[in-house]
């Protein structure tokens, strides 16, 4: 899926054309094989559903209606009394979203702008299908230096982190190298509207870094502290 970072771009226009029954079978078995971010079975509830489905959801905060993409499909992630319930959707979904990638299917993340109750069941939505390949889209990020600290010793990590899609484009996910421990922090803790969301970026940010240490074979376990995260990492060598 490493390879998938790259090609992955928010795509916000569709072709109204169904997907098969093996392309379906292979994203619910996705779902079902999914680990949270410390490695344990994924207890959130992600339901594929059309989009007439999603949009008449009761769930569905009032917000994200207004926002909803037309596309013909959608994946609906729900708390379930999951712990961390807004890095792992974000961890979560942004595993569905590259293998979605890996299957020739586009997708778009859609959410509220502010998320009133963090008690909620309904979390975020991932819009997806065949995307139209006939508008152009275009992926703005800051300069790679900006986003991290430190004497980095494999500049692959920084690229793939910076890859990471993000509420209204806001980016918050930062690193910090230092011995061989990588902390991953929210560098837009300041803005209000999207606090929420923006904890599901660092769940995105996340599975991305592991991704690309995975890629690079070193060893790694994460460690999370209050809102940070410190991956300590082993010596490793790129295949």
């Amino acid at each position: 899926m490493y390879n998938q970072i790259f090609k992955r771009k928010s795509v916000r226009k569709y072709h109204d054309k169904e997907l098969s029954g093996d392309i379906i079978q292979k994203i619910e078995e996705s779902i079902v094989n999914l680990k949270l971010y410390n490695n344990k079975a994924c207890t959130l509830i992600i339901e594929i559903m059309t989009y007439d489905d999603f949009i008449r959801d009761k769930k569905l905060n009032f917000i994200t209606k207004k926002m909803v993409i037309k596309a013909p499909y959608y994946l609906s992630i729900k708390r379930n009394h999951t712990e961390d319930a807004y890095i792992n959707a974000g961890y979560c979904g942004e595993e569905l979203v590259l293998k979605l990638k890996e299957l020739g299917l586009d997708t778009c993340w859609v959410g509220a702008a502010n998320v009133f109750d963090r008690g909620a069941e309904f979390i975020i939505g991932i819009a997806f299908g065949y995307g139209d390949t006939t508008s152009s889209v275009v992926r703005k990020r800051d300069p790679l230096e900006a986003y991290y600290q430190g004497d980095c010793n494999n500049i692959k990590i920084v690229e793939a982190l910076r890859e990471a899609p993000s509420a209204k484009n806001s980016q918050p996910a930062r690193v910090l190298f230092k011995n061989n421990e990588i902390t991953l922090y929210n560098n837009n803790k300041g803005d209000r509207i999207l606090k929420d969301l923006n904890v599901i970026d660092m769940g995105i940010a996340l599975r991305h870094l592991t991704l690309a240490l995975d890629y690079l074979s070193i060893e790694y376990t994460i460690v999370k502290n209050k809102d940070e995260f410190i991956i300590k990492t082993k010596a490793g060598k790129h295949e």
